[in-house]
Parts: structure tokens; sequence; C-alpha cells
């Protein structure tokens, strides 16, 4: 099945990789002061608080009390309030047509399709009819080899093995061919054996939306019904032999996914399915080895496919393709499906067709909504900015990491080594990705919003197929979703990317003090460089590849050190509702929140009459965000981030400079004794 997203081992402040340590340690009490308060209601304007026992929700009050979550959106906070800001900003240029930049008038043209409501209504399901009937029509496993190998008929290239083309963990100058799990519908492998609250709500969210599209295109309700409990019988007997969410979470994880096979032997694995004439079909020629992330998956694809569960297979395909095109039919599809999504996770109202139209056109259309950005929103003074930050940051690391007497001087060597080697992405690429090639047809030639969708997708397919076997340049910036408020490292090119669309808001502008420079951008920036020694991060080298440069005496005390944070973790509850954190998800990020403000504590240091009762309440402001009650079920299953109150409590609780600044002693639920702090770095 064609992925949407291509493999990149990044850890960022909103999106990361978790790890697993076992826990060894005696357990902490976590402070009783702490409540959560992450949903609507949960504080009150009018109930008083002391920021020496909750320093989060004390700050934040007001704004937590009186704050609703906006139509459309499952969690609000400073994030998506700078978030609103930059897609308002390119809403106004997307729907400008008079523009001589090739990216802008792509971004227009496809802006046009979504917003062409009478041309959609008109069409209807028409555009899609041919693919489902295409499946539909299948009657034998040759027929299916037909199908799977042929692109101008498999258009979504649905399959059961995805593909594409990622750096090499044991070379990253290099581009291999990546062989992995298929897509399923629900969060986790293990919900198709016992079916979790989170996985019960997926379930029904996509049994809601195939249902009511394929009644659309004319099945009865008997007939959708079967397809799509084939759908998930076919997804359960794939799911056996698939990563589950805590496999995901392993410390080994990248280990265990780095299998470099012959083709012969995957091909063995496989049996019949037809892998290498779809690999063929989609460019992918002189194959030599390939990384199967999960030989055991592939061994069961290849007991899988056969005559047996032909049936089951089609359906699966069927109702994979029909949610694939939910948000770019006619209206009445895009507002019943939207609903059913907003009414799963506790959505109220319905988001402006104005933000529908810029998201879909981000799903879509990516490096060039980037360009579009960059183009219009980024300064040289920013990029200079920022990257000052980053070497003020990276020069407190090589001082730290030389100062930590638990580490040998072998270790700390090529910790620093790597540290020095660390590629600074800043802001924007010095050069922009060419889209020259991605041609949309105009609606007088038979053009629409489906067909120029596929047009992207095909595009963007075969710019990430295209990279097979060729050389990776280091020093380039492989850029995406540079609009978003988000920053990240990645372990495979050993490089911290500061993206544009984080500098605004309460994180950075051009008129900050020091004080809000570092509790807003300094403390991303940190979190980010400490992602390069952190149990995963800490796998990769300074060029990038999966190589261990610990000593085995370093990695046990650091396994040590984490392994009290974890157990720390694990003993929070967050409420009687959510339960307990997960500390082994959880342990990576938490770990990276407190080398970060440790790290700005270091550099405030520096400064003369430096405002620390600034810095950290715009710390705290930086992470307030309210959740609906699904959107923590959420978090608190699959998220590796810990809930704001805790990235902020818990973090600044570990270092003297917040407790003497507000006078915090041990008779506080935020004083946290030296001997129970729990900061690794």
């Amino acid at each position: 099945m064609l992925i949407k997203k291509y493999f990149r081992a990044a850890c960022s402040i909103a999106i990361a990789f978790a790890l697993t340590l076992q826990s060894s340690v005696t357990a902490l009490a976590a402070p009783d002061s702490w409540k959560d308060p992450s949903t609507i209601g949960s504080v009150s304007a009018t109930e008083a608080y002391n920021l020496k026992d909750d320093f989060y929700t004390t700050i934040n009050r007001d704004w937590l009390a009186a704050t609703a979550i906006p139509d459309g959106k499952d969690n609000y906070g400073e994030f998506n309030s700078l978030q609103e800001q930059n897609d308002a900003n390119l809403i106004e240029i997307m729907k400008k047509s008079d523009s001589d930049d090739l990216d802008q008038q792509i971004f227009n043209t496809y802006y046009e399709f979504l917003s062409d409501w009478d041309t959609r209504n008109a069409l209807g399901y028409a555009p899609i009819i041919p693919f489902i009937d295409s499946i539909r029509s299948i009657s034998s496993l040759e027929e299916m080899n037909k199908y799977l190998v042929n692109p101008d008929v498999n258009v979504l290239e649905n399959g059961i093995v995805s593909y594409y083309s990622t750096v090499s963990f044991d070379d990253p100058s290099k581009y291999v061919l990546n062989l992995s799990e298929s897509d399923l519908l629900l969060p986790d492998a293990n919900d198709y054996t016992t079916l979790s609250d989170l996985g019960s709500i997926y379930k029904d969210m996509y049994t809601d939306t195939a249902s009511y599209m394929l009644k659309r295109m004319g099945y009865s309700s008997k007939e959708a019904k079967k397809t799509i409990k084939d759908c998930f019988a076919y997804e359960a007997l794939l799911a056996k032999n698939m990563y589950t969410q805590d496999d995901l979470n392993s410390l080994d994880f990248f280990k265990n996914i780095n299998n470099v096979l012959p083709l012969a032997d995957v091909k063995a694995l496989l049996g019949n399915y037809p892998i290498e004439g779809i690999l063929n079909s989609v460019g992918f020629t002189d194959i030599d080895n390939v990384v199967a992330e999960n030989p055991k998956y592939l061994a069961s694809v290849g007991k899988l496919y056969n005559e047996k569960n032909l049936a089951l297979m089609k359906n699966y395909f069927i109702v994979h393709t029909v949610i694939y095109f939910s948000d770019i039919l006619d209206r009445e599809t895009y507002e019943t499906t939207e609903k059913i999504k907003n009414d799963a996770f506790g959505v109220s109202g319905m988001k402006s067709d104005d933000q529908y139209y810029l998201d879909t056109a981000k799903n879509n259309l990516m490096t060039v909504i980037d360009n579009v950005y960059i183009n219009n929103f980024t300064s040289d003074k920013m990029k200079k900015d920022i990257e000052g930050v980053i070497k003020d940051s990276i020069a407190y690391y090589r001082k730290m990491l030389m100062n930590e007497a638990w580490l040998s001087q072998q270790t700390k060597d090529a910790a620093t080594h790597k540290l020095d080697s660390m590629v600074i992405h800043a802001v924007k690429p010095d050069k922009l990705q060419d889209h020259s090639g991605l041609v949309l047809i105009p609606k007088s030639e038979g053009g629409n919003l489906v067909v120029a969708s596929l047009i992207a997708m095909k595009y963007w397919a075969q710019d990430n197929y295209k990279k097979y076997k060729t050389t990776k340049d280091r020093d380039a910036w492989d850029y995406d979703s540079m609009y978003e408020v988000n920053s990240y490292y990645n372990f495979t090119d050993n490089s911290i990317n500061i993206i544009p669309g984080i500098c605004g808001g309460v994180f950075y502008n051009e008129d900050m003090t020091k004080e809000e420079i570092y509790g807003g951008i300094g403390a991303v920036i940190g979190h980010e460089i400490s992602h390069a020694f952190d149990s995963r991060g800490g796998q990769f080298d300074a060029s990038g590849a999966l190589a261990d440069w610990w000593t085995p005496e370093d990695k046990a005390a650091f396994d040590d050190r984490v392994s009290k944070l974890t157990t720390y973790f694990d003993n929070l509850k967050v409420s009687d509702t959510m339960g307990n954190c997960n500390g082994v998800m959880l342990s990576g990020e938490a770990i990276a929140d407190m080398a970060g403000i440790k790290c700005m504590l270091n550099l405030a240091a520096k400064e003369p009459d430096f405002d620390y009762n600034k810095f950290f309440t715009h710390y705290a402001v930086m992470w307030r965000r309210l959740l609906t009650s699904e959107n923590e079920l959420y978090r608190m299953s699959q998220d590796p981030h810990p809930l704001s109150y805790l990235r902020t409590n818990l973090v600044l609780a570990q270092y003297d400079e917040f407790l003497n600044t507000y006078g915090i002693t041990a008779t506080d639920g935020m004083y946290i004794a030296p001997a129970d702090r729990i900061a690794v770095w």
C-alpha cells in the first residue's frame, strides 16, 4: 500500500520514538499537589493555586479556565496558536492566482480544484469507482498478481508489503530499499487480539466511514458490513506477526529492523507474493539486497497470500481505498466523514473550508508548500539568531559532556566528536527543492481534484523511489513540513533541524529578551541536541551510522540513570480515568526536556541580571495546552511526550535555580530532593 510518509529516524519536539528500559530502582512518590489540568473544566478561575505546589497550573490558571478548544480541533495551546498564524499566512497566499513563482502556481491550482465544489459534487464518486471495480473484478490469485504489478490500475499501489527508499543504517551516505509492514486501521497490532479503548475508537470511526462510503457507491448494508468485516479479519491475520506498540518502543527497535537480506531470500519468504514484479513496476530495478524491517511479517505474508484469503484481501484493499479518498470527493462525503472523525475524538464543530483546503493541500503538495512558506516567511536575521542559539547550546553540551564524572574519556571523546560533527539546519536551506516535474492537469483538459491528488501522490512516491542506490548529500537539508510548529533531531545524518514554522509566537521573534528566547526556542534547541545522546540517538555515531560508540561501563551507567527516570514516570498517576504514565514510552522525550532546560540555565548564568522568574514563566506558558478526553487517551497510549504539566513541573523541579527563585522548600509540592531527582544529564 502506498505509504503517505517516508521513514525518517528523528526525534522531534512534537513527535518522537520512545525507548524501552527495565526499571530496577525503588519507586518514587509523585507529588499529590499536581492534579491533571489537561481537559476542559479541570481548572477553575476562582480556585487558588500556589506556584510552590503546582507551578504549571498556577501560572496558566486563567488561560486554562477561560480557553475553549476551537471548532474542528481536539487540542489547543501555544503550538496550535502559532500554527493558526502560520496557516492564516498560507491561506492568504493559497488564493493568489497571479504569481510568477512555480510553487505558488501549483499551490493555487490545487486550491482551485479543492474549492470547486460544483465540479466535485457533480462528479461524486465517479472518479474512484473504476479503482474499486478493478479490485472487485479480481477472481483469482493470478488476476491479483496482475493487478498488483500494474500501477495504471493499482493507482494507490495497494499491497500488503510497503516499500520505499531510505538511508542505510550501516552506511548513511547511501540510499537503500526498505520493505516494511502494510497499514492497519487500528493503532496497535495488539488491538486485534485485545481491543483497547483507543482501538475501539478507531474501529468505530473507520467502520462508520467505510460503511457510509460503500453505501454511497451502491453497496447494500449487508454487503458493506461484510466488506468491512473481511477487512478487519485480514488485518487480524497480518497483525499476528506485526510489530506492536511495545515493540516500537523497544530500545532495540532500530537494530531489530536493520535486516539486510538478498532479494532472493526475501522472495523466498514471500512465496507467491509478486514482490519483484511490484518493485520493478514502480521503478526499482537492479535490486540486490533489501532491508527487511520484519522478516517474520514477510514470511507470514507468504503464507497468507493465497486463494483461500482472496476475498478478504480484496475487501482489505477496497476499504483502505475508499477511506483514502474520503476527503477529496463531494461535499457530503467530506462533511459526513469529517463529522465521524470529530465525534470519535470529541471534537466540536467543523474546521473552516479554508482550513480544510490548506490541510488537504499540505497532505498532497508537501514540499511545494514548504517552498512557498520559506520564500515568504523567513529572514536572514531569523536564521542568524537561531544559528547563534544553536552554536551556544552546542558549546554548552561540549563542556557538559567533558565534565560528566560518570563518563570515561573514551566515551567523552566519541560524544564530543559526534557533537562537533552535528549538521545545523536552521530556518531555511541554501537550496530549495525543484518541483518543475509536478504538472497538474488543468480542468480544461480533464483535470479534477482526484486526478490532481493522484498525480501529486505519484510524484512524491517517485521522488522517493528514485533515490535508491544514490548517494546522500549529508549537508543537504532533506526538509519537509517547514510550516509546522515543530523541530527535530535526525539520527541518520546527525543533524539538528529548527524549522521556520516554530520561529514565531511564544517561541521566537526578533525583539524577544534573552529570558524569552531561552524559555522558548532556546529550550527547544537544547531539547533537540540532547537526542543525539539519548538511548536511541546514542545508538548512532557521528556520521549517522548505527554503531556502538559507548564503553560497556558507560552505557550501563547511563541505563541506570534512565531507569530511575522511567520508574518515576511509571508511578505518576495522571487520573483515575487515564491511569499511570508509561515510563518506558516517555523516557526519551523527558530526558530531552530536562537536558534542554539545563542547557538554557547554563547559558542564563552568563547573562548579567538574568530574570529567572520571566524565564520560568515563559517556559510554563509555552507548554500550556488543553485536550479533549479522547485526545488525552491517545497521548497516554501513543505519544512519547509527557503531558504539558509534567513537561513543566517535573522538569523545572530538577534544578536549584528554579527552587531558589521561588523559595521552594521540602514542604512544598514542587520540591524534589536532590537524591530523588531524575535528570539524566
